[in-house]
């Protein structure tokens, strides 16, 4: 049976992932040929959908010119990111933004085959996909707003394969608050999206298996009754894309 061959963005998702190793010197670029061994590919289809399909030859060389590039270019690419971002320390911006920014800027600058618009887009994406950043601004909105809350627990699904998916407790006892939560929007199938049920707490102990039907309620009862959430602050790679890093531009001036 013929395998389907893998598309080029499902290419530079796995280049993104190493790009992202390399932050945490968890991958080194020469370990590459290891990584895009046949073998080691087929047996990470089952934990990671970006992986299905065939390597071609093609997408194979993108892989390793981009994450060899970033990895040679990386302090050229962060000076782009420093001087160009607006408003955002390199320190500041989030590791997985970083590695995003990192290959979208090479690509732009060193990939002739990969139009500008298109790099800028992809990165977009990927950012939606992978970034938390603007979870935890929502989670930190609703912190703000009831600061004198006991608890404010949270569940979120990221990405169209729910790529992401992180809750919390805050200090209720574990397994009872966020995973409930967690385990409603699983049922219903949503995808990006963030909840946050806050509780006050009144002197009454509700026990395991009350805070559990507390949170997993109140988490589908909140889907139910629209809501007006917090402003969030806009992520540096949907800033890229919206013209607000000014040096960093759709026509390719980086």
């Amino acid at each position: 049976m013929n395998e389907n061959v893998m598309s080029r963005t499902k290419a530079r998702e796995i280049a993104l992932h190493l790009i992202f190793e390399m932050g945490f010197q968890q991958f080194e670029p020469e370990n590459l040929e290891e990584r895009l061994d046949e073998n080691i590919m087929r047996s990470l289809k089952t934990d990671a959908e970006m992986y299905a399909g065939r390597l071609s030859v093609e997408n194979a060389d993108y892989i390793r010119a981009v994450v060899k590039g970033v990895a040679t270019h990386v302090d050229e690419l962060d000076g782009a990111i420093e001087r160009n971002a607006k408003g955002w320390k390199l320190n500041r911006l989030s590791r997985m933004t970083k590695a995003v920014l990192r290959l979208a800027i090479y690509e732009m600058r060193y990939v002739s085959d990969v139009p500008v618009g298109v790099a800028i887009n992809e990165a977009v994406a990927l950012d939606k996909i992978y970034d938390t950043e603007e979870a935890a601004a929502f989670i930190q909105g609703i912190r703000k707003k009831y600061w004198d809350a006991s608890h404010h627990c949270s569940a979120y699904i990221i990405g169209k394969n729910a790529e992401l998916m992180r809750c919390s407790d805050d200090g209720e006892p574990g397994q009872t608050a966020g995973h409930p939560m967690l385990d409603v929007l699983q049922g219903e199938k949503l995808r990006d999206v963030c909840i946050v049920v806050t509780r006050y707490f009144g002197g009454t102990l509700l026990g395991t298996g009350g805070l559990v039907r507390a949170y997993s309620g109140a988490a589908a009862a909140g889907l139910r009754a629209p809501c007006a959430a917090p402003e969030v602050p806009e992520t540096a790679a949907a800033a890229l894309w919206r013209g607000r890093l000014p040096g960093i531009q759709p026509d390719g001036g980086v």
